[in-house]
């Protein structure tokens, strides 16, 4: 076996071992997602390329597919290119090249929340870590709105709970967790302290805490259903402990409240803070690169957010959103990279997209695949071992070429790459 590492959730853990023998996938500490997604990447042929109209398939060659997809996209008036989640932080620094040539809309799955909390002050505040820190030294782990359990595999095995650090040599044993959520969850069931709230109560669950770690409050009746001796316990256990780490995900996020949830989030820290505590917050999202979006996007314009560069220069997109947009049917053309945003987008921007000519790149498979006008299906980077992506505490990690990588090795870059120089040169002559 060799070691490889695996892009299947933004923890990309790179300590994991694999090999293909006859097709069929072997891997050696990959969680189940992980071998899943392994799986399947193995069973691709490779680059593949494929047009439909009215509903009949024709298989293309790589140039003819291309040459197709750059003539569409020059000719469109308002493209829109969407995706990246699950591409390389190369693929993306090209695709936003390539929508700055086609002066079109450069937006992802990254900005249904992740856009949004990482464009708050909480992320300019040196309130983040890194996960080997949290390994070594996090005491008192608190899941507030995600459920790593079910998402990220490995994140309790590897670097928050279970495993033993410098300052916690125990492991599990040297570590208190915390689980606040609004419903019952499987990463409640190893937490000493399990808080079920209403929707929409993060931030007046909070300031409880914050007013009786600061003694402002004397809590005597229950917040948010919480009993006020039970709230007094998590408190406790928070002044008690010398390194606090907040993990906050979509439920937190995406409660329509970001913007006061986030802002409490913060003020929890910093009130640790004053009590001579370490105490860090880090998003949980589960996107494999999600976080090479934001820091691509970061070095373009102050605020990660959607970018139009109709005007030649990037710019926010305006009122109205990407999926408002995909909704009112405003985009002629989609470039898909990386991504099944008809998977995940909400039903009406999906019946939007999904009447939009469509352009894919990525794995097959998929439903946005399957609904394209041209797919050019490529090896999954897992396979092609080439390029690197950005865990979710903005540690960028190298893929790790392999014996597949040889025989496999073209990816969504190399497929990107020649699209934008097809698309430069038509535009030059």
């Amino acid at each position: 076996m060799e070691e490889i590492v695996c892009n299947r959730c933004s923890l990309l853990c790179d300590d994991v071992l694999a090999e293909i023998v006859n097709k069929e996938a072997k891997s050696l500490g990959f969680c189940r997602l992980g071998h899943t997604h392994l799986e399947s990447a193995t069973h691709s042929s490779g680059i593949e390329a494929i047009s439909r109209e009215n509903g009949k398939e024709k298989t293309l060659s790589l140039e003819e597919a291309l040459e197709n997809a750059a003539e569409i996209l020059i000719s469109a008036k308002h493209p829109l290119l969407y995706g990246w989640s699950n591409c390389t932080n190369e693929t993306i620094t090209e695709g936003l090249a390539l929508t700055e040539t086609l002066k079109a809309v450069f937006d992802s799955n990254a900005s249904m929340g992740l856009c949004q909390s990482m464009s708050h002050e909480i992320h300019n505040m040196e309130l983040e870590t890194d996960l080997e820190e949290v390994l070594n030294r996090g005491e008192f782990i608190l899941y507030w709105g995600s459920n790593p359990v079910e998402s990220s595999h490995r994140h309790a095995s590897r670097f928050t709970v279970f495993p033993r650090g410098k300052d916690v040599p125990q492991g599990v044993e040297s570590r208190v967790i915390g689980v606040i959520d609004v419903r019952e969850t499987e990463t409640m069931k190893m937490a000493n302290h399990r808080f079920i709230i209403p929707h929409g109560g993060d931030d007046q669950l909070i300031s409880a805490l914050i007013g009786d770690l600061t003694g402002k409050i004397d809590l005597k009746t229950p917040v948010v259903g919480i009993p006020a001796t039970t709230l007094i316990g998590l408190s406790q256990a928070l002044r008690k402990s010398d390194y606090t780490i907040i993990f906050y995900g979509t439920g937190l996020v995406n409660s329509g409240k970001a913007k006061e949830n986030l802002t409490a989030i913060a003020e929890l820290i910093q009130t640790l803070r004053g009590l001579g505590k370490k105490a860090y917050a880090m998003p949980m999202w589960h996107e494999s690169n999600d976080m090479g979006i934001i820091k691509s996007l970061r070095k373009r314009v102050d605020v990660p957010t959607s970018l139009d560069f109709a005007s030649g220069k990037p710019k926010g997109i305006g009122n109205e959103n990407t999926l408002q947009k995909m909704t009112k049917g405003v985009f002629d053309v989609a470039l898909i990279v990386g991504s099944d945003p008809l998977v995940c987008i909400p039903g009406s921007a999906a019946k939007g997209l999904a009447s939009t000519k469509l352009i894919y790149i990525g794995s097959a498979g998929g439903i946005t695949d399957h609904r394209s006008q041209i797919s050019l299906r490529t090896n999954d980077d897992i396979i092609s071992g080439v390029g690197t992506l950005t865990r979710v505490d903005m540690k960028e990690i190298p893929l790790k070429t392999w014996g597949e990588s040889k025989q496999s090795p073209q990816n969504a870059f190399d497929i990107v790459t020649v699209l934008h120089q097809s698309i430069q040169k038509k535009l030059k002559s």
